[in-house]
């Protein structure tokens, strides 16, 4: 029988040893490793937050963990995924071959509501194990957001372009490849070889200077995100699961995109301009570099994870419109404050977030807002 333990120490050995196994054998994605999960809780987790790791043990071995803590809010405990919020996709982290005996093991731990009146399962990607079998389980749901793929397998840069689906955009792409080979610029890949050739604080600083022309605020503001971002990445780096993409000026940033590559897919996770070459469309043409160079080199797939932004669609070729999906699925204590959780996060806040967004929009509330 397949026993439950958890753990309050994110750094417990054989923990780490068994979810650094687990992850490599089983193909799971670099925002799933030890590596991210305890980066994001030194720098992000809160004071009253709990560390609560659960790992399925079949005869002392770890065979499957699901990285979570509980978050204590007014009023409630909530049981959720360790990197909410920089995290595209959270999944439960199981060894293949056992998959639907460990899922049902935790399944029922997770209705145990020891600690807890609601499990949030945030970001579950429906092209992944965990969505297959909780809807099975009829687990509430509902769906978040878009994640589209551009499926770029056996083809060449000149076929990829002919057949991307809105023909203003190619017009775009070859017009501003046109410009960009026109400047003294470079492009570049960063891999684990060049990594140390890459200063990642110049490019938080490159995100915090876009985003502050449009007078928004960059995440990487926050100085625990900036400092989560240099650290992961120099790890992910040295094994070979990040990768950046880069144009310079001689030593100024143009534009980057950093992301993840495993299995010939590259997961393009956050990217930014130097808003001074706006001009010259960093984005448009960043991506269109990217591409060709995946495509020089047999990559599958260029996955913008999360956001199902128009600017991401126009990339896609006739027939092939690859969108994922992300859900969230959430259980519930059987009571009147689990009934109440259940509502908010299913239906309320969403409706909430609505009316704030009307109400913002009047003058009086703009200013008052300093917006």
């Amino acid at each position: 029988m397949m026993d439950i333990q958890t753990y309050s120490n994110i750094n417990d050995k054989k923990l780490v040893s068994s979810w650094k196994s687990i992850v490599q054998k089983n193909d799971y994605l670099p925002q799933s490793t030890y590596e991210w999960c305890s980066t994001w809780w030194k720098y992000l987790s809160e004071s009253k937050d709990e560390l609560h790791i659960i790992a399925v043990m079949d005869d002392r071995e770890i065979v499957g963990i699901a990285p979570m803590f509980i978050k204590k809010n007014f009023l409630n405990k909530q049981l959720k995924f360790i990197g909410t919020g920089l995290t595209d996709f959270h999944e439960l982290l199981i060894i293949k071959k056992n998959y639907e005996i460990v899922f049902n093991r935790l399944l029922k731990y997770f209705k145990s509501f020891s600690k807890w009146d609601i499990v949030l399962f945030e970001q579950v990607n429906n092209e992944c194990s965990d969505y297959i079998f909780l809807m099975q389980n009829s687990v509430k749901n509902k769906f978040l957001i878009e994640c589209p793929i551009i499926d770029i397998a056996n083809t060449s840069w000149d076929a990829y372009v002919r057949n991307i689906n809105n023909s203003k955009h190619r017009y775009h792409i070859r017009n501003k490849l046109k410009i960009y080979k026109k400047q003294q610029f470079s492009f570049q890949k960063i891999n684990r070889d060049k990594f140390v050739k890459l200063n990642l604080a110049k490019l938080v600083h490159t995100h915090i200077d876009r985003w502050k022309q449009v007078k928004m605020d960059s995440k990487f503001k926050n100085p625990n995100v900036s400092k989560f971002l240099v650290e992961v990445f120099y790890q992910l780096f040295n094994q070979d699961l990040a990768v950046c993409y880069l144009i310079k000026n001689n030593a100024e940033i143009v534009a980057y995109r950093l992301g993840f590559a495993v299995n010939k897919v590259f997961y393009d996770w956050n990217t930014s301009f130097n808003p001074n070459y706006s001009n010259y469309s960093p984005g448009l043409t960043s991506v269109a570099l990217t591409i060709m160079d995946m495509i020089e080199n047999d990559y599958r797939q260029f996955h913008f994870m999360r956001g199902g932004y128009d600017y991401k669609k126009r990339w896609m070729m006739k027939g092939h419109d690859h969108i994922s999906q992300n859900y969230l699925f959430l259980l519930s204590k059987p009571n009147l404050k689990g009934k109440i959780l259940e509502q908010y996060y299913l239906e309320w806040r969403d409706q909430i977030k609505k009316y704030f967004n009307k109400i913002i929009q009047i003058p009086y509330f703009r200013r008052l807002a300093g917006l």
